[in-house]
């Protein structure tokens, strides 16, 4: 179940678009019902129910946003058998759960007391005029309850989430979680289906196949043209790339390794078992050397960009590829990890084998600026050897997260 709410300060527009008495839109009376009114005259039309409210919040003139606009949305498949009964008392559960939250911070002080819309004048209306044909809740409530004390809105529209939830658990109904998780998965599904029809990485080529299923795609690049992320719209709602796939695989700095390794799973499997005209099998157990791969990064090449490194506390000027750069930003991220540059430095300088693993500077600086190359598998693309060189880098110098400094 989905809810939406916030304050509004001009109550009698909200009131004639609920009740259906607003001429500027195409309404259709017969799909908006009245289901029911609380502390309120009956079959009072929208400026009498203003009026109403508006003078309990007379005593509060401080108070400038004195009605609360709710909207609640359950499943259609829960609700094509509900009676005028069934949907008031859905209102019912709804705001006893929305006065039951209270909101704490980490210290466990309240920031967001209790509120009392189940005592408090309030009207609502059924509406089944919208194009998707759902049936949903529309109420507008007085932040004035009959006590004359005022609810509290700060964060109401997080409340009203949070009550949505707890209705929909205790009623056994999927929740708004639950969908979204579907469509999650659903759209991180077609991305790695796209990516294996891809026979060559383009995002030109990934964005143009998502369109043709229905999504709309919005690249985000830096000041170099290069994607630094995405997102994938689908209906109203969007979809964060680090939200797709399982273990981020579908973000920017990781989708070209995902379509490598798709498409040489695919290779692998087709020629599992066959071994060329005359190559030899090895046998089980033997040792099979694998030549060193050494790029020392110190001439420019299209896609790379210049980057110093520290070693010994002397500068290296080198050129590194623009994924590798935005792969290890993503991996020590400055806004969660307090010594990225450190981390970053020591990767940087694994990754083009100016130190080794087993002299590799603790801190930043320092280290070893011999000949000596530590073993890069021929078969290993770039941005599979800088996450090894990141993980080493882990290694010799703990991540320290900015969360765990400021406490």
């Amino acid at each position: 179940m989905i809810a939406i709410a916030h304050c509004v300060k001009q109550g009698i527009n909200t009131l004639r678009y609920i009740s259906g008495e607003d001429t500027t839109r195409k309404h259709r009376p017969d799909l908006i019902h009245r289901i029911a009114d609380f502390f309120l005259p009956r079959d009072a039309d929208a400026m009498g129910i203003w009026l109403k409210m508006n003078a309990a919040a007379c005593n509060h003139p401080k108070l400038k946003a004195s009605l609360i606009n709710i909207k609640l949305c359950p499943p259609q498949q829960y609700t094509s058998h509900f009676t005028q009964a069934d949907w008031e008392q859905l209102w019912i559960d709804f705001a006893r759960e929305f006065d039951a939250i209270e909101m704490r911070d980490a210290n466990g002080k309240v920031f967001s007391p209790r509120t009392n819309i189940s005592n408090s004048m309030a009207t609502v209306w059924l509406h089944c005029d919208s194009k998707s044909g759902i049936p949903h809740l529309h109420i507008a409530v007085s932040r004035v309850d009959e006590n004359d004390c005022v609810s509290n809105d700060h964060r109401i529209d997080l409340r009203a989430q949070q009550a949505a939830q707890i209705v929909a658990r205790r009623r056994g109904w999927i929740t708004a979680k639950d969908v979204r998780r579907e469509i999650i998965s659903a759209i991180s599904a077609d991305c790695l289906s796209v990516l294996k029809q891809m026979p060559q990485w383009s995002w030109q080529l990934y964005v143009s196949l998502l369109q043709s299923k229905g999504y709309e795609v919005k690249l985000r690049r830096n000041a170099e043209g290069m994607v630094k992320g995405y997102t994938i719209r689908k209906g109203n709602s969007i979809y964060k790339a680090s939200e797709l796939g399982i273990g981020r695989k579908l973000n920017a700095s990781r989708i070209y390794h995902t379509w490598q390794t798709l498409h040489t799973s695919s290779e692998e499997t087709e020629h599992r078992g066959s071994v060329p005209a005359g190559v030899h099998k090895p046998s089980v157990g033997a040792h099979v050397p694998m030549p060193q791969r050494y790029d020392d990064y110190r001439d420019y090449r299209q896609g790379r960009v210049r980057t110093d490194i520290e070693v010994n506390g002397q500068k290296l000027q080198r050129f590194i590829p623009r994924d590798v750069i935005a792969l290890l930003n993503d991996e020590f991220d400055y806004r969660s990890v307090a010594n990225w540059q450190p981390l970053t430095n020591l990767a940087l300088a694994l990754f083009t084998m100016v130190v080794q693993p087993d002299v590799a500077p603790t801190v930043g600086g320092g280290g070893n600026t011999n000949d000596l190359k530590w073993g890069r598998d021929p078969r290993e693309d770039e941005l599979e050897w800088a996450r090894r060189c990141a993980r080493e880098a882990r290694r010799q110098i703990p991540l320290q997260h900015r969360s765990s400094r400021r406490r």
